[in-house]
Parts: structure tokens; C-alpha cells; sequence
């Protein structure tokens, strides 16, 4: 018997073919890309500087924040006011500065690490 090639011309040169293993089909990883190499080295002391800003900042803000009622240590320390327990307010003060001197002492040291690193 013999194939009409006028009707599939193509068909002949088609081999079946089984997935041998599960890799066969897996994409190969990404090149390294100049963003490894040269962005982020670049950006790397910024994005650290002001993520550890916004973190003092984000402290302070829920301090106040608790002051005026939305909780927190702001709220234990009007609380503590009110019922005139001075010596614990004096201790959440206390914590709260240690935090924040804490927060810009990291913060100092980790931009004076990545500036002088250049």
C-alpha cells in the first residue's frame, strides 16, 4: 500500500517520540543579568538607609499614636499617667528612648559600613 504524499506531504518525516525523563522539558535558568552586578550594589546602602529610617519612624509614630488612643506603648504610657504610676511611666519612656537610640545606632553604623565600604 502506498501513501498519497499529495494529501499529507509532511507527515512522513514525523517521529513519535515518549518523555524519556522529567527534565527534558524543564527550562534552562535565567542568565545573570547586570542587576546582580551593578543596580543593586548601587541601591543596596540606600534601600537599608531608609528602611531603617522608616522603622524609627514607624516606632515614634506608635507612640504617638497610642498617646491618642490607638494602643501600643503610647497607650500604656498615658495610662500609666492617669493612674499616676509615675515610676512605670518612667520606665516605658526609658524603654521607648533605648529603642529608638538602639534604632539610629544600627542605623550609624550600617551606613558608615556601607559609605566607607566604596
Amino acid at each position: 500500500m502506498r501513501r498519497d504524499r499529495t494529501i499529507t506531504p509532511h507527515w512522513y518525516r514525523v517521529k513519535p517520540f515518549a518523555i524519556e525523563r522529567s527534565s527534558q522539558f524543564r527550562p534552562a535558568p535565567p542568565p545573570k543579568t547586570t542587576t546582580d552586578f551593578a543596580v543593586l550594589p548601587q541601591i543596596l546602602p540606600r534601600v537599608v538607609d531608609v528602611t531603617l529610617y522608616r522603622w524609627e519612624h514607624n516606632v515614634r509614630a506608635a507612640t504617638v499614636m497610642g498617646v491618642i488612643g490607638a494602643g501600643g506603648i503610647g497607650l500604656e504610657i498615658m495610662t500609666a499617667f492617669q493612674l499616676f504610676e509615675y515610676r512605670e511611666a518612667l520606665a516605658l519612656i526609658l524603654l521607648l528612648l533605648v529603642l529608638v537610640t538602639a534604632i539610629n545606632f544600627i542605623s550609624k553604623r550600617t551606613r558608615k559600613r556601607f559609605l566607607h565600604a566604596e
